[in-house]
C-alpha cells in the first residue's frame, strides 16, 4: 500500500510539474458501458466512446469526462477539452471535490468510497432546445461511489439527478496526464 502511494505521489508530482513530453492524442475510453440519461424526463440516447479522468490535487478534486464522441484530447486535461460541437454530441463532466482532503491527503484527494457532496456537473448537449449546459446548478441529489483508483484508471459508478434530468451508470475511465 505504501508503495502504491508513493508511486502516486510521485506520478502527481511529476505530471503536474510539466513531467513527461509527448501527447495523449486520441485516447479510447478504457470502457464502453451504457449511461442511462433523461433530459426532461426523456431517456436520451448515449452510447460511451470516450471515458476519461484528471486528478487535480491543486483542486482536491477528481474530474471525470464522458462522451458518445471521439475527443482529441492531446495535450489537454479535461477541463480544457473543446465543447460539443457537431448535431448529436453529448459530453457529461463531473466534479468531485473532496472537501474533507486534508495535507495529508492531498495529492491524492480521492480515495475508494462514496462521494454525495462537493459534486457538480455539467452535461454539453448538441441537440434541438437541449444544446449548451444542462443540470449545472445546484441542487438534486447526486451519488458518485469511486471503487478503484489506480494511476491509470478509475472505476465506479454514477447516480445524478437534478430535477427531471438525471446520468446513472458505471464506468472505467482512464486517467489522463495533467
Amino acid at each position: 500500500m505504501k508503495k502504491l502511494l508513493a508511486i502516486i505521489l510521485a506520478s502527481a508530482f511529476f505530471t503536474a510539474c510539466g513531467g513527461a513530453s509527448g501527447g495523449n492524442s486520441i485516447i479510447p475510453a478504457v470502457s464502453s458501458d451504457k449511461f442511462t440519461v433523461k433530459l426532461k424526463g426523456a431517456e436520451v440516447p448515449f452510447e460511451m466512446k470516450k471515458a476519461v479522468a484528471t486528478v487535480r490535487p491543486d483542486l482536491k478534486q477528481l474530474q471525470l469526462l464522458f462522451a458518445n464522441y471521439e475527443i482529441d484530447l492531446e495535450g489537454k486535461t479535461i477541463m480544457g477539452a473543446p465543447p460539443t460541437s457537431a448535431p448529436g454530441q453529448k459530453r457529461i463532466v463531473v466534479y468531485i471535490t473532496n472537501k474533507k482532503a486534508t495535507q495529508a491527503v492531498y495529492k491524492t484527494p480521492i480515495m475508494p468510497g462514496e462521494y454525495t457532496e462537493g459534486i457538480n456537473i455539467v452535461f454539453d448537449n448538441r441537440d434541438d432546445d437541449f444544446a449548451g449546459a444542462a443540470m449545472m446548478k445546484p441542487g438534486g441529489t447526486h451519488k458518485v461511489t469511486i471503487t478503484s483508483i489506480t494511476e491509470e484508471k478509475v472505476t465506479g459508478s454514477v447516480d445524478l439527478t437534478v430535477g427531471d434530468n438525471s446520468i446513472k451508470g458505471k464506468f472505467e475511465a482512464k486517467i489522463l496526464p495533467n
